[in-house]
């Protein structure tokens, strides 16, 4: 089962097996129902905190977030180390480990 929206993920898996994809639309985030919340392309609105939470979650939490931030920081820590210098915030990270 594919469990993410990612759109070129979702329309190469359809293109693979035959079925052209034109358009892809996004209806839910989790249990957030997009369609409920009536929001036009290019606008905002303020998620109540269940909702926050929820597409939070689906997202990854602070798993996902911590992730990112460390892969970052990793191709900070292989230019520097191609510059011959040392990243500061990496270093100490590796230490508490």
């Amino acid at each position: 089962a594919v469990t993410e929206g990612r759109y070129h993920l979702v329309k190469r898996l359809l293109q693979s097996v035959g079925l052209p994809v034109f358009a892809l639309h996004r209806e839910k985030v989790g249990q957030v129902d997009l369609q409920q919340l009536d929001i036009q392309p290019g606008t905002t609105i303020q998620l109540h905190c269940d909702m926050a939470a929820e597409v939070w979650n689906v997202a990854g939490g602070f798993e996902a977030l911590a992730a990112r931030r460390l892969g970052a920081l990793i191709c900070r820590h292989r230019q520097n180390l191609r510059d011959n210098t040392l990243e500061p915030r990496l270093q100490s990270w590796l230490e508490k480990v």
